[in-house]
């Protein structure tokens, strides 16, 4: 069983925003969601990830206030917004 778990979960951090702040993109290719931890920037770039992979982003995780981290929020409305921080 943990397996098939760990084949069907799709993780992947990269740098985004004027600072290059760290954002994982982890998602599930069996449910076809996802969710984005600490998405600072580059909305078109991420958004073209979770279309490339077929993902439907359902959650946005900020682990702290930060404006760095907080420059997507406006992608979040179809979403829930969590933070962690």
């Amino acid at each position: 069983m943990e397996d098939q778990v760990q084949s069907s979960l799709f993780v992947k951090t990269f740098p985004v925003g004027p600072l290059q702040c760290n954002c994982t993109l982890v998602g599930n290719s069996q449910s076809g969601q996802a969710i984005l931890i600490d998405p600072g920037g580059d909305s078109e770039m991420l958004l073209q990830e979770l279309s490339e992979h077929q993902l439907q982003l359902v959650e946005i995780l900020h682990t702290h206030a930060h404006l760095d981290h907080l420059s997507l929020i406006h992608i979040s409305e179809p979403t829930r917004l969590l933070s962690i921080g």
